[in-house]
């Protein structure tokens, strides 16, 4: 045997957390046993005759692997094994209209929805996916523009014919929302109910007095509408969760008060169905400030019993976004097929279109080919490297906005918000240990 190598050891105090990044496992021991472990982990047949357990640990979390074994192939049918996955995640935009007007939102909120016929071709592409792709599963994500606004005509009709065509093909089937959660109300929840909604991302924006700058309401705290419209979530969608993305900047930071203000405004019940995301808002430079910010906010949100989303930390889908897996499309208000959502236009340059038989017609010739085939982590700086499994390199945006040109290979050094890769890593194994 030999040792993986993707382990990375991190420390704080008394105690250091042994963590591989090929497998996202960890374990934790004290400070003092460091020299034994990296004596274990450099001569595991030596060293691992007269611990099966610990062997056990090891083995299951490959920090050790065989002589024999080519960890970046490993890696490379990882990756993909997503990038084919046939269980489908289609995102659907009603509309580009929003009830409000972040000043940091890549859109241009013009007041098109999808119209009827564009609906009647989605339920054709859904058939199609279901019947002629065979799709193992399908979940739809609502996007926008503030999706509600197209509960009635868009997101209701699609969401129950979808039911309906997976349950007659046995295909498991579930719905998701990234909304403001404002026109969320008792009346749009009774009707989800059966719609098999799994769970809605929400995005507050920092601290109360910042987030109601940012998402105005008449004569009304945003903040306030929108916490109370999450624990009506969770009573009336008794399965579902809600992940609170917290949009912060340099300005609407301060982890206690937050964590204070939505504490008071949350009800104890529904806690372990709230996830806490942190998202430093892209405008923003990365600072030592908000790096301690960072650890601070985690740590009190375990304190007081909130979850928090794995994405906070660390990228655990062993490929760089969401729009590099095949079987994942976003459909656009007027029928328009594309990759990425961070796109400030969707007028125009659309990748494919849905034929009358609900096949997607790619508008460029061997698009699937080009937006595949391109996989700028197979380099060598790359394939030496320990954090290649949280980040493989440039994001797929950046190869859109090339024209699908293949981009100079650069080490991104992707990170987490403020925090460094060993700093992500430390903060994940504490508060899941």
């Amino acid at each position: 045997m030999k040792e993986s190598n993707y382990n990375i050891i991190v420390e704080k105090e008394d105690r250091l957390y042994c963590f591989n990044s090929s497998t996202f496992s960890f374990f934790k021991l004290k400070r003092e046993y460091k020299s034994l472990l990296c004596e274990t982990l450099s001569y595991p047949d030596e060293r691992l005759e007269r611990l099966p357990h610990f062997k056990s640990v090891l083995l299951k979390g490959r920090f050790v692997v065989d002589d024999q074994e080519d960890e970046l192939s490993y890696l490379y049918r990882k990756n993909q094994e997503v990038v084919e996955s046939k269980h489908y995640k289609l995102t659907i935009l009603p509309t580009f209209a929003c009830n409000f007007h972040c000043w940091y939102c890549v859109q241009h909120h013009n007041k098109e929805y999808m119209t009827s016929e564009v609906v009647d071709s989605v339920k054709r592409h859904i058939q199609y996916m279901v019947e002629k792709e065979r799709i193992e599963s399908l979940s739809l994500e609502w996007f926008g523009g503030e999706p509600l606004l197209g509960f009635e005509k868009v997101i209701e009709p699609i969401a129950s014919y979808t039911k309906e065509i997976c349950e007659q093909w046995s295909i498991p089937f579930s719905t998701g929302m990234t909304t403001n959660g404002y026109l969320f109300n008792r009346k749009i929840l009774e009707r989800m109910k059966p719609l098999n909604m799994v769970g809605c991302q929400i995005t507050l924006d920092g601290l109360r007095e910042y987030h109601d700058q940012t998402r105005v309401a008449p004569h009304k705290s945003s903040f306030d509408e929108i916490l109370k419209r999450v624990n009506l979530i969770c009573e009336i969608l008794e399965d579902a969760h809600v992940t609170l993305r917290i949009n912060y900047d340099d300005k609407n930071f301060d982890p206690d008060l937050l964590l204070n203000q939505i504490n008071k405004r949350v009800d104890e019940r529904y806690k372990n169905r709230i996830y806490l995301l942190l998202r430093k808002v892209w405008q923003v430079k990365t600072s030592e400030e908000n790096r301690l910010k960072n650890i601070q906010f985690v740590q009190e949100a375990k304190r007081l019993g909130f979850r928090i989303s794995s994405s906070t930390f660390l990228n655990m889908n062993y490929v760089r976004c969401y729009a590099n897996r095949k079987y994942y499309n976003t459909i656009a208000p007027d029928g328009g097929i594309y990759k990425c959502t961070a796109k400030d236009d969707y007028s125009k340059d659309a990748y494919g279109r849905i034929k009358p038989n609900g096949e997607i017609n790619w508008s460029i010739p061997d698009f699937e080919k080009r937006y595949f085939g391109y996989r700028p982590f197979e380099n060598k700086e790359c394939a030496h490297c320990k954090y290649l499994p949280l980040c493989w390199n440039n994001c797929p945006r950046d190869f859109e906005l090339s024209g699908l040109e293949a981009l100079p290979n650069r080490c991104v050094k992707s990170r987490q918000n403020d925090l460094s890769f060993e700093e992500a890593i430390l903060e994940y194994c504490e508060f899941n240990n």
